[in-house]
C-alpha cells in the first residue's frame, strides 16, 4: 500500500479509515440495547420487569450465600486451601522475619531483605 500510494497516501488511508470507524463504540453505547433485543443470537429476558428481576436476584443470592458459603469451606478444606486465619498468621510470620532481617544492621538491605539501590 505504502509502495503504491506513497508514505503520504497510505498514512492518510489508515487515517481516514480509524476516524470512520472511531464513532463505532459510541454508537453501540448509545444503540446496543435495542440491537440485542432484536437479535436471535443475543438472547434477552423480555418477560420479566426490571424489579421482579431484582428482587429474584436478590433472593437468588441471599439463598445461595449461605449454602454457597458452606458449599465452599468443604472444598477447601478437601482441597487443602488454607482458612482466611492461617494466612494471617502466614502473613505475620513473614513481617516478622522481615523485620528480623532489617533488624540485622545491613546497611545495604532493607526491610524486606531486598537490596537498596545505589545512593
Amino acid at each position: 500500500m505504502f509502495d503504491s500510494l506513497g508514505i503520504g497516501g497510505g498514512g492518510s488511508l489508515i487515517a481516514g479509515v480509524a476516524c470512520l470507524l472511531a464513532p463505532i463504540p459510541f454508537i453501540f453505547y448509545k444503540y446496543g440495547k435495542p440491537i440485542r433485543e432484536r437479535s436471535k443470537f443475543a438472547p434477552t429476558d423480555q418477560t420479566a420487569p426490571e424489579d421482579e428481576k431484582q428482587e429474584g436476584q436478590e433472593e437468588r443470592s441471599r439463598h445461595t450465600s449461605d449454602a454457597g458459603a458452606e458449599e465452599e469451606l468443604e472444598l477447601d478444606e478437601e482441597q487443602g486451601v488454607p482458612s482466611q486465619r492461617e494466612l494471617d498468621q502466614q502473613i505475620k510470620e513473614e513481617r516478622s522475619e522481615s523485620t528480623l532481617a532489617a533488624d540485622t544492621g545491613d546497611r545495604y538491605l532493607d526491610a524486606s531483605g531486598m537490596e537498596k539501590a545505589e545512593r
